[in-house]
């Protein structure tokens, strides 16, 4: 089954350069500097089933990269560069290794005051959630094959493709 995980274009360049989708650590996730009601589990790689979802998550990594963690290579980056968001395809063939995306099922029990125990299963969060979570480290050439690199600049109200999904070559 596919899966997309996305991403700030610094996050996307580090993937491609480790040649993986590293599980999310208390250093490396982008929400250190929220409400602990929003912070994501640590140990797990974040996946939804849309690539509109994924663009979405994208914007919000690019938005924390650029007003909460200033790194070294934002500097490198030019204007147009920042506001890219890469999109990771992930095939997931045996769906069983997933887990339920507790974090997004906790924030819409809270907000919506649904029962959690119903909602919150893997066939829910995969069919009407659209988040599931993965206990491993994702890897390019293994579960990760392909890529599209999406803008926020707008045209016509209307994203930009910089690149449409195309196959991830690592040197």
């Amino acid at each position: 089954m596919k899966f997309y995980h996305g991403t700030s274009i610094y996050h996307g360049m580090s993937i491609i350069k480790d040649g993986r989708i590293k599980k999310t650590t208390e250093d490396n996730t982008i929400y250190q500097d929220v409400p602990e009601e929003y912070k994501t589990t640590p140990g797990y790689v974040y996946l939804t089933t849309s690539d509109n979802q994924a663009f979405r998550w994208g914007k919000k990594a690019l938005f924390h990269m650029l007003h909460y963690k200033k790194t070294t290579m934002e500097s490198e980056l030019s204007e147009a560069e920042k506001l890219g968001i890469y999109i990771f395809e992930v095939d997931i063939p045996d769906i069983s290794v997933l887990e339920p995306d507790i974090d997004e099922c906790d924030l819409r029990v809270k907000t919506r005051r649904i029962d959690r125990c119903k909602i919150c299963t893997l066939d829910n969060c995969i069919d009407r959630i659209g988040s599931v979570r993965f206990k491993h480290d994702l890897f390019i050439g293994k579960e990760i094959n392909r890529l599209k690199v999406m803008s926020t600049m707008t045209m016509n109200d209307k994203f930009m493709l910089l690149k449409d999904w195309s196959n991830i070559v690592t040197s």
